[in-house]
């Protein structure tokens, strides 16, 4: 909601800064790019990006945002339960704020395809959302929660994103992304209202703290699942 009045105004792009390290040429997949802004940061630190979405739309929005700015980036229109790409290719696999939205069964195909395009020794970062979360908890027990629709998010435990990331690809690490909600990224601290600045500011400071405090995850909203392919 703190992004609403955004709608129409921005004049630039806003690109975080996506929390990986330098690519050195090899290739990562952005699993639900849409615009591109993702694939965009992640090219800006040297990586090969294909990006990829289901919406026609948001491939052809991307290409026309960023083909003339000399990035390494190639978009694909297609479905992230089945990835047109061969085996083993990928050094990384990047999503945010994507399987999320997925049903548990359409999430286990598509962790199982990052695994599958995975090369061993590579490695996925993946945000999803967790149930344990203050505001998550909240927004599972509204009444219209289960008829937001087919896309609403899915809130996971600590529990069952190890698992299921363990199994389809391998050992895997949890990490606090945001707390107080979804999306607080403090890039876009200049870009919103007041309340999300504040919400920004509360969910950084928290997220800098569970590196080292280790029980505050189970009060995040939102974490990655880092896992590495064996």
């Amino acid at each position: 909601m703190g992004y609403l009045r955004l709608i129409g105004q921005l004049e630039t792009y806003p690109i975080p800064n996506i929390p990986i390290t330098s690519g050195n040429n090899e290739l990562l997949l952005d699993v639900g790019s849409n615009w591109g802004r993702w694939s965009v940061s992640a090219a800006r630190k040297g990586w090969r990006v294909v990006g990829i979405d289901p919406s026609l739309g948001a491939i052809l929005a991307a290409k026309r945002a960023f083909s003339g700015m000399g990035l390494d980036i190639n978009f694909v229109c297609g479905d992230a339960r089945f990835l047109p790409f061969k085996t083993d290719i990928f050094r990384c696999v990047f999503s945010y704020s994507v399987i999320q939205h997925f049903s548990e069964a359409d999430a286990a195909l598509c962790i199982a395809e990052l695994g599958r395009v995975l090369r061993p020794g590579g490695f996925s970062k993946i945000q999803m959302a967790h149930k344990g979360g203050l505001r998550a908890t909240y927004m599972r027990y509204r009444r219209d929660y289960l008829s937001a629709g087919q896309f609403r998010v899915r809130y996971w435990s600590l529990a069952s994103l190890r698992d299921e990331f363990e199994k389809k690809i391998g050992p895997s690490t949890l990490i606090a992304e945001a707390f107080g909600g979804l999306g607080l990224l403090a890039e876009d601290r200049k870009f919103v209202s007041t309340k999300a600045k504040v919400l920004i500011a509360i969910s950084t400071l928290l997220k800098n703290a569970s590196l080292f405090v280790r029980p505050l995850i189970h009060f995040a909203d939102s974490l990655y699942v880092v896992s590495i392919k064996q």
